[in-house]
């Protein structure tokens, strides 16, 4: 008797597990597809790749400040990420600017909406500015204000780094142009693989640095899409300048990235080193 109803409790534990699995299972291939039933603006736009790079604005996400990483395209469509200050978190933003100065945004967070609201485009001390609310369901809400990026001065080369480092477990390679209105273009390539992306960014303040990862083997865009954001933070180990932070892939995986450099050209570049702890 005990060894038959032992038998019954195994089976419902495993008629449990299964069905757990299958509901994980569904909720995962729904966030993939962005929740393609529903009404929402994120259903709507969707996370397909597209090659429209981000316009960066700073500014703050509830108390939380950081960057702001947004696309704008189609139209109306507008959609992107925000990054607290350690890099570490991604709110991501779908938005419908059908009226000109006004953007209904969606805010999710690790796949589930936490909430909508206008924002509005002002001009400030700041220069272009957007401001509003994101309200959730739960009578929180979300203070947001945006100050976009402008880079200023000439776009003149000043040097080339060379880096290695880890994207999540992986070994690569990375090469990086760095111009003095704070742009950066480069490439980093799979050191297993030999698959090497594009990177287009702005090294937007000292020690912060936002890249686009575009892949042209991908689509049928010529040039390639956007498939990745990356957001990094200039710290110093042992001694040694390394830049660390996350990629965010469009399908939503997300790898910790780290690089140092490995050797330069350039003016002033005497102390390897030297360049990157002062100027960037």
């Amino acid at each position: 008797m005990l060894q038959m109803d032992a038998m019954k409790i195994s089976s419902y534990i495993c008629v449990a597990i299964l069905a757990l699995f299958s509901a994980l299972s569904a909720q995962s291939i729904e966030d993939k597809i962005g929740d393609q039933n529903d009404d929402s603006i994120r259903a709507k736009i969707g996370n397909r790749p597209t090659d429209v790079s981000h316009t960066l604005y700073t500014g703050t996400y509830g108390t939380k400040f950081g960057l702001f990483a947004l696309q704008w395209y189609g139209g109306n469509k507008v959609r992107g990420s925000f990054f607290d200050s350690t890099n570490s978190k991604e709110v991501r933003l779908y938005g419908d600017n059908s009226v000109q100065g006004r953007i209904l945004m969606e805010g999710w967070t690790n796949g589930q909406h936490t909430g909508t609201g206008p924002i509005t485009k002002s001009k400030n001390v700041y220069g272009l500015s957007w401001s509003g609310t994101i309200f959730y369901a739960q009578l929180l809400d979300f203070p947001v204000t945006m100050h976009k990026y402008e880079p200023k001065g000439e776009e003149r080369l000043t040097s080339t780094s060379n880096y290695s480092g880890k994207l999540g477990k992986t070994n690569v390679r990375i090469s990086l142009n760095w111009y003095a209105n704070g742009r950066v273009r480069g490439q980093y390539t799979n050191v297993n693989t030999r698959k090497s992306y594009d990177l287009r960014g702005y090294n937007y303040a000292n020690g912060k640095l936002y890249l686009d990862e575009w892949d042209s083997h991908i689509g049928d865009v010529e040039g390639g899409v956007v498939t990745a954001r990356i957001t990094l933070s200039k710290v110093t180990v042992n001694g040694r300048v390394q830049w660390q932070g996350r990629m965010f892939n469009m399908d939503k995986r997300n790898f910790a990235m780290s690089f140092a450099r490995t050797g330069s050209t350039g003016t002033g570049s005497s102390n390897k080193d030297e360049l990157e702890k002062k100027l960037r």
